[in-house]
């Protein structure tokens, strides 16, 4: 697979100002390690390593930070593109991290638009979707409850019930149709910030747009440190991280 390939496939971009280099891979976000995307992360990676030999480096994520596997097959069926990434950088000593906003701070900026009601359902929605890619399913109750009761301690929302059966009732209310867990081509429906039919996706696009603004913040801050980035995210953040990294850093060059 050549560079111009891997770029095609993953919807990725370089950008290089003298030695140093951001390399950006839009990730499918898939469990499967037999997946061709996770041979054309680790070629990029490659290549990013020999571009970038004995300067400062960094590698972001998406979605917080992560721990770090014991085998190639278990950082992917576990965390996918994220938790593989982790695993590439961990064995050369390159420093992870992910610029993500603090999820107590995303919820602040949606309620100035959302109920938390809503807020909480997409949050709600968007795990139940993850949960249906995965190759391997861990119990559905056991994954989501674990999602909502960080939910609970992040958001400091004292007075909501954050229980499954709670936000199951909240679901059938919004949508006049029953909870079923497998329902994924709905849930990818209505966490999809290009439609607009729900409120659920206009919650997903303000989401994206305050993650993408609070991400390339950190990114700049890498940056201008003299840092050289390697950077895994889901393809539907790219074209805003490329059009806002190519403003503030091709355009200055």
């Amino acid at each position: 697979m050549s560079n111009s390939e891997v770029l095609k496939f993953a919807h990725s971009f370089i950008i290089r100002r003298r030695s140093q280099y951001i390399f950006c891979f839009g990730a499918m976000h898939v469990y499967n390690p037999k997946h061709k995307q996770f041979p054309a992360i680790e070629k990029f990676w490659r290549k990013f390593l020999e571009a970038t030999k004995g300067q400062k480096r960094i590698v972001f994520v998406e979605g917080g930070k992560r721990p770090l596997a014991c085998s190639r097959r278990e950082a992917i069926e576990k965390g996918g593109e994220g938790d593989f990434t982790v695993w590439l950088a961990e064995r050369v000593g390159v420093l992870v991290d992910s610029p993500e906003p603090p999820r107590g701070e995303e919820r602040r900026n949606l309620e100035k638009q959302f109920s938390r009601e809503d807020i909480e359902l997409y949050y709600f929605t968007r795990y139940a979707y993850q949960w249906n890619r995965f190759s391997k399913k861990p119990p559905f109750a056991d994954y989501i409850n674990s999602f909502l009761k960080q939910d609970k301690h992040q958001s400091r929302w004292k007075k909501f019930d954050f229980s499954l059966e709670n936000i199951e009732t909240i679901f059938r209310k919004k949508f006049s149709r029953p909870f079923k867990s497998d329902d994924k081509n709905f849930f990818y429906s209505i966490i999809n910030p290009h439609y607009t039919k729900t409120v659920i996706n206009k919650v997903s696009k303000a989401s994206g747009e305050i993650r993408d603004a609070y991400i390339t913040k950190n990114i700049i801050k890498q940056w201008n440190s003299g840092k050289s980035i390697f950077l895994v995210y889901g393809n539907g953040h790219i074209p805003a991280l490329k059009k806002y990294l190519v403003n503030k850093i091709i355009k200055k060059l």
